[in-house]
């Protein structure tokens, strides 16, 4: 039987999310390799928040804010009294269009920018975080009438995609044809720009509640 990462633990969830086939399932010419670029940040951000380096501003709760960066000058030197957040760079990551029917059904991908993918891999998988993440999917699936089919395969051997297929296959696909001698139709909806549409403040919200998350917003 297939693994989720939902059967992962915060360290083994950590390394699949850094995998390059997490990172995007975009086709791209086989020249180009993330995991290089992957690794390297990683191991910078790792680095960065050890010992002295740690950076952290606290709120007027005395809450650390995190993540947080020091801009540098010209010559690499940091500014001490200027920090920044990912949120300042919206607009970094790469988009590009792909074509599904060869007439008009343009579809926008964006390849998220490399630093800011990493360094949400790094804050959700540490281990309260992730363990919030898998108390909350606990709570989701006591709805039996409402099945979550694209969460994250983990295949035994490296080839989560194939596995990914097989399982949307059974849990979709089979299950629509066994619902099919009981009903008489079946309804298909999509979102339009789904991803790109998302409130993110609705992500703490589903996690933590929104009362919860309004009181401990940074």
């Amino acid at each position: 039987m297939s693994k989720t990462i939902l059967q992962l633990d915060h360290k083994d969830a950590k390394e699949f999310f850094l995998r390059e086939e997490s990172y995007t399932s975009v086709k791209l010419p086989s020249y180009i390799k993330f995991s290089p670029l992957i690794e390297k940040i990683s191991a910078k951000l790792d680095e960065n928040l050890q010992g002295d380096k740690k950076i952290c501003r606290k709120n007027e709760k005395g809450k650390c804010i995190y993540p947080i960066y020091q801009r540098k000058d010209n010559k690499g030197n940091k500014d001490n009294n200027e920090c920044i957040y990912p949120s300042n760079y919206e607009n970094v990551n790469y988009k590009l269009f792909t074509n599904k029917d060869g007439q008009y059904a343009w579809r926008l991908f964006q390849l998220i920018h490399p630093v800011l993918y990493v360094d949400l891999v790094h804050k959700i998988t540490e281990e309260e975080n992730w363990n919030d993440i898998l108390s909350a999917f606990e709570d989701f699936q006591q709805n039996e009438k409402i099945v979550c089919a694209s969460i994250p395969v983990v295949s035994s051997e490296g080839n989560s995609t194939t596995e990914q297929i097989q399982v949307w296959s059974k849990q979709v696909e089979q299950k629509s044809i066994e619902l099919g001698l009981e009903y008489d139709y079946i309804f298909h909806t999509d979102i339009v720009d789904c991803y790109g549409a998302i409130y993110t403040h609705s992500i703490p919200w589903a996690i933590h509640t929104q009362e919860f998350a309004k009181r401990n917003e940074g």
